[in-house]
C-alpha cells in the first residue's frame, strides 16, 4: 500500500501541473475537480499559482482598498483638526520646546540627506514668489523703521 502512494506522487505533481496549465488555458480538466482535490490536493496547489499569476492584479486591489481607507480617515482627520478645542491643543503642543527641537532635527535630517533637492526646490520657490518676497521685506523694514523711530 505504501508502494502506491509514492507511486502515485509523482503522478499527482504531472498532473496537477498539467491541470494547471489547462485551468490556465480556459480548458477542461483531465479529471474531476473533486477526484483531483481528494487525491492530489488540486486545490491547495491551484490557490498558490493563482496568486503568482494575478499577483500584479491584488496587489493593485489592496492598493486601492488602502487609499480609499486612507482618504476617508484624511477627510474626518482635517474636519477634527478645524474644530477650535483641537486647533488650541495642537498649538499648545507644537509650541513646545522639545516639539520644536525634534521637527528641526527630523527636517535637518532630511535635508542632510538629499541637499541638492533642497536647494532646487528652495530656488524655485524664491524665483516663484519674487514679489510676494520683495513685499514681504518691505513691510518688515517700515516695521524696523517704525520702532525705531519710537526709541
Amino acid at each position: 500500500m505504501t508502494e502506491n502512494i509514492y507511486d502515485e506522487k509523482p503522478v499527482c505533481i504531472i498532473e496537477v501541473n498539467e491541470n494547471l496549465r489547462r485551468v490556465r488555458a480556459g480548458m477542461e480538466l483531465t479529471r474531476p475537480l473533486a477526484q483531483l482535490n481528494r487525491t492530489c490536493g488540486f486545490q491547495a496547489k491551484y490557490d498558490e499559482a493563482f496568486d503568482i499569476w494575478e499577483a500584479d492584479k491584488i496587489k493593485e486591489e489592496k492598493q486601492k482598498e488602502t487609499h480609499k481607507r486612507n482618504q476617508k480617515y484624511k477627510s474626518y482627520n482635517s474636519l477634527y483638526c478645524k474644530r477650535p478645542y483641537v486647533k488650541a491643543k495642537l498649538k499648545a503642543y507644537n509650541q513646545k520646546p522639545e516639539v520644536k527641537r525634534h521637527k528641526r532635527k527630523i527636517l535637518l535630517a532630511r535635508i542632510n540627506k538629499n541637499p541638492e533637492k533642497f536647494k532646487r526646490l528652495r530656488k524655485e520657490y524664491y524665483q516663484k514668489n519674487k514679489v510676494k518676497i520683495a513685499a514681504q521685506r518691505k513691510k518688515r523694514l517700515q516695521l524696523i523703521d517704525k520702532k525705531e523711530v519710537k526709541k
